[in-house]
């Protein structure tokens, strides 16, 4: 987990966070400011390009790509959650550390703490700043960019001690991680599942378990539970290079998805960080809903990879074939996961295969809010699976043809 502190200079994130790790366990408080004073010491005035020529180093790169760097090393070294006060004001390089996070941690939370300008002022003198050093200069500008509600979440500190806040904090990501993992992750469901014509192999695989067949014939019926903590692992893994096949809507080897590669992979090795980086990008897949009745209705199996990367348009079929076709790619074997996510709504996702942990199913598609989109691996208990195959062609069943009644025991 990475917590990122933001606001005005003196309001009091340094010591929000020398509070924080006290009370959030395996924690480090992660300062990319002294990485900024470091890289001042090092690049001079006669070194800077033109746009670095100012008296932030802020403006340096560098820094921004080495904040990020060096936050990936400290979790791949130390096994750490990071705490991370630091004023981060200008949008270009908020987004750019704010996204390097989420590559490296699938839970980044950032908080703003906000305060008038006079309070501000008062906190920059009590700590020992003169009226006329850097960061009281940029009290007024800080103050009022950090009103803007692109830096959510705002916690208001005018009047609230440091301790205060720190629960204020705790309380806020509890809420956006706890009540959603609570309910959809951690939570087992069961299943009643009806249709002519069933994968039962399918139905009993990854994160489910067939509990009971009801009847076989004419109309199977099959009662399953879900719990997406409990991996289901065959111990015939199956033959691994079956999933690394390119297809007619996974061009695994096609000269755009190299050039996708090379752009949000770029040399990355640890199968984990691949996993997230491509998903950070198909999670940003804009929903194309014309497209969707039209699979829905059978018209089309969907589009091509190289469409979907050329447009950055489709549904949850493009999100999982784009997904897959990196994986494939890399010589990661990835599968096609058709299920349904409620009674209505087909849904499709991908297994991929980790080395020494075997298939883990992960969410292609951010249909999610914003404040619970940074989960990576795993699914929730409202994912059934009902087929699995190298793509939806390869399934070999329309949507519209699919009679498959699904509902839940004893939940909504």
């Amino acid at each position: 987990m990475i917590i990122m502190i933001n606001g005005a200079f003196g309001v009091g994130k340094t010591s929000v966070a020398k509070k924080l790790i006290d009370k959030i366990p395996n924690s480090m408080i992660y300062d990319p400011e002294e990485v900024g004073f470091m890289l001042k010491n090092i690049i001079i005035d006669n070194v800077k390009k033109d746009k670095e020529l100012t008296d932030d180093f802020q403006d340096l790169e560098i820094w921004r790509k080495l904040v990020v760097e060096i936050g990936g090393e400290l979790i791949l070294k130390y096994k750490k959650n990071l705490i991370v006060p630091m004023t981060i004001r200008k949008k270009e390089y908020f987004n750019y550390i704010y996204n390097g996070f989420k590559a490296l941690d699938g839970q980044v939370y950032h908080y703003c703490l906000t305060a008038s300008l006079d309070e501000v002022y008062k906190r920059l003198l009590n700590r020992g700043d003169n009226i006329g050093s850097w960061p009281y200069k940029q009290g007024e500008s800080c103050v009022e960019l950090f009103k803007e509600s692109f830096f959510k979440h705002h916690i208001n500190t005018e009047d609230k001690s440091t301790d205060e806040v720190v629960e204020i904090i705790l309380q806020k990501t509890s809420q956006f991680t706890d009540k959603y993992f609570l309910d959809e992750f951690l939570g087992e469901r069961t299943y009643t599942i009806k249709a002519d014509n069933l994968d039962l192999t399918a139905l009993n695989s990854a994160h489910q378990r067939i509990k009971n067949i009801v009847r076989k014939k004419p109309c199977c019926e099959v009662i399953i539970k879900i719990n997406p903590l409990i991996i289901q692992q065959q111990l015939d893994i199956g033959d691994l290079n079956k999933y690394l096949q390119y297809t007619k809507y996974i061009q695994s080897d096609h000269v755009e998805v190299n050039k996708l590669i090379k752009k949000i992979i770029k040399d990355e090795k640890q199968e984990n960080i691949i996993v997230k980086k491509a998903l950070n990008f198909t999670r940003n897949i804009k929903n194309n809903e014309d497209l969707l009745k039209r699979i829905h209705n059978g018209e089309t199996f969907g589009e091509s990879v190289t469409e979907t990367i050329r447009k950055e348009t489709g549904t949850c079929f493009e999100c999982t074939n784009v997904f897959i076709a990196i994986m494939r790619n890399i010589g990661i074997p990835c599968k096609f996961i058709l299920g349904k996510i409620s009674a209505e709504n087909y849904h499709s996702w991908a297994e991929v295969f980790i080395e020494e942990q075997g298939w883990i199913p992960v969410e292609t598609q951010n249909y999610t809010n914003d404040d619970i989109e940074n989960w990576y691996f795993g699914i929730t208990n409202k994912h059934v699976k009902i087929f699995e195959g190298l793509d939806y062609d390869d399934i070999n069943i329309r949507i519209n043809d699919m009679q498959i009644e699904i509902k839940s025991i004893g939940q909504i």
